[in-house]
């Protein structure tokens, strides 16, 4: 799939990533010592993560490769950005270069907190280049360059003065992620300092608020959390893979379900991730599908959410267009016209076109006819916006708009259409329409019912997905996320139950 993403997003993400990652890998690096033994000396105590990218492993030109082949990223576009930015490292690279690394610090992070550590044989040459990057700094951050034998280092007077004297604490937490991942290239290691993880655990609840997205125990998840490592390998070749090390192995296996249940929050599943336990450690692999799936929606980073909040106004529309129905007819529309002998014919989307701003269509259709009929069939492929949501691709003239049908659900039986008097618990108290799973989808004018699994509601309604979006008769529109008790969702179904459900549900 080729991917075209905002020329913004392209100019910035492609001077960052041939900026600070790329290099010229044919240059000669002089040999340096491990991460370990150069990181060390600069740990503190208060040290929470650090930062390893190794530019001799880099190559601009099959990155550059990559990227126009699974984007609409033009060779010529990129030329001029990586030929300028080519020679600037080749600088970088004849100043000793090999690697730069980042420390990240909690008595530092209220203001900045953080410290560029470059190891170079030509300080001189490295100041200077860093300089330009410098200066964007906000001044009131205070970051200074400071060089002495050997380093490079952009950070605020306060943190170069701890790092000068070489703390070196002991910080086997830091060095353990670091190396757990060494296998690849690029790498970040994070671990909570053991005093503040047992202050935060101290006061963190048990319990999230019930509309959360995740099923977990925001303290329990401190008191199992020791490191988290990531490491990464760029194109053309990409892989990610992130380590947590935990209290041991219960703590892994309760890691490694808020894992899964955060890899579900993508709303479909991604083509190669994997979570697996190894004795205390959580282990989350991604391949290159997956981040051609991520860069897909790092295109718009917002185009989710963005869509989320589409279906949720679309369904508001469809539900005022089903009361301008009931107030010019007196009931809410039937699920499907039918002949006098119960054949059939058309879709309640079709009956409430005219409320939808589409009369024109509308009067298009034989109303005497069954959906498939030629002439009916034909205008089946002109599918009205409403009725378009986000998610996967469709076949044409596809929605996944439908009425969620149980035994005691406003849209089941074969008696005449309901009105609002009918529905006893209350507009507020029951779904009116629903958007179903992607196996569910019918085509628009097609008089189908989605007639769901009442012993296994839950799989039925949501398939494979971690949250849904559904109108309440009031008009009102809610994302119900998929921990809703199977009981709970039971009610909002039926319209007669006399059971009262409060929003937000679980």
């Amino acid at each position: 799939m080729k991917i075209n993403p905002p020329p913004r997003l392209l100019r910035v993400s492609l001077l960052l990533l041939l900026s600070f990652l790329t290099t010229a890998p044919a240059l000669a690096q002089p040999s340096q010592p491990t991460t370990a033994d150069f990181i060390a000396p600069y740990l503190t105590e208060d040290t929470l993560a650090v930062v390893e990218i190794d530019l001799t492993t880099i190559d601009p030109t099959a990155i550059a490769s990559w990227v126009h082949e699974h984007t609409e990223i033009e060779e010529s576009q990129t030329a001029p950005a990586v030929q300028m930015v080519s020679g600037t490292l080749a600088t970088i690279c004849s100043a000793g270069v090999a690697r730069v690394y980042g420390l990240l610090t909690t008595r530092e992070l209220p203001t900045g907190g953080g410290a560029l550590l470059v190891p170079c044989s030509n300080p001189d040459t490295v100041a200077g280049l860093l300089s330009v990057a410098a200066a964007q700094i906000p001044e009131q951050l205070a970051y200074k360059l400071h060089r002495e034998e050997g380093l490079v280092v952009l950070a605020s007077a306060a943190m170069w003065e701890r790092l000068q004297a070489k703390p070196a604490a002991e910080r086997p937490d830091l060095i353990a992620a670091l190396t757990s991942v060494e296998d690849l290239p690029h790498r970040v290691a994070v671990a909570i300092p053991e005093r503040l993880r047992t202050e935060v655990a101290a006061i963190w609840p048990n319990q999230v608020p019930k509309q959360f997205p995740l099923e977990l125990s925001p303290k329990q998840l401190m008191e199992d959390f020791r490191a988290k490592a990531v490491g990464l390998k760029l194109p053309p070749e990409p892989q990610l893979t992130v380590r947590v090390a935990t209290a041991g192995p219960e703590a892994a296996e309760r890691i490694a379900d808020v894992s899964r249940q955060l890899l579900a929050l993508t709303g479909e599943p991604l083509p190669t991730a994997k979570v697996t336990v190894q004795a205390e450690q959580v282990v989350i692999e991604f391949s290159e599908p997956d981040l051609l799936w991520a860069l897909e929606r790092a295109a718009n980073p917002m185009q989710l959410a963005r869509g989320e909040m589409q279906d949720m106004d679309q369904l508001k529309q469809i539900m005022l267009a089903m009361h301008y129905y009931h107030d010019a007819h007196g009931h809410l529309p039937p699920r499907a016209t039918a002949t006098k002998d119960g054949k059939l014919l058309l879709s309640w989307r079709v009956m409430i076109l005219p409320f939808l701003e589409q009369q024109a269509l509308y009067e298009q259709f034989h109303l005497d006819e069954p959906w498939d009929s030629p002439h009916n069939l034909r205008l089946a492929e002109t599918i009205p916006a409403p009725y378009l949501v986000s998610g996967p691709s469709l076949p044409p003239g596809h929605t996944r708009v439908r009425l969620p049908q149980i035994e005691g659900s406003l849209w089941a039986g074969n008696g005449p259409p309901l009105g609002i008097k009918d529905i006893t618990d209350g507009t507020s108290n029951t779904i009116g329409i629903a958007i179903a799973p992607p196996s569910a989808s019918v085509p628009w004018t097609k008089p189908e019912s989605w007639e769901l699994d009442a012993a296994n509601l839950i799989e039925s309604f949501f398939g494979e997905r971690e949250l849904a979006a559904a109108a309440l008769i009031d008009g009102s529109a809610h994302m119900l996320p998929r921990s809703i008790p199977s009981e709970t969702l039971s009610r909002l179904l039926t319209h007669q139950d006399g059971q009262i459900v409060e929003f937000p549900v679980e």
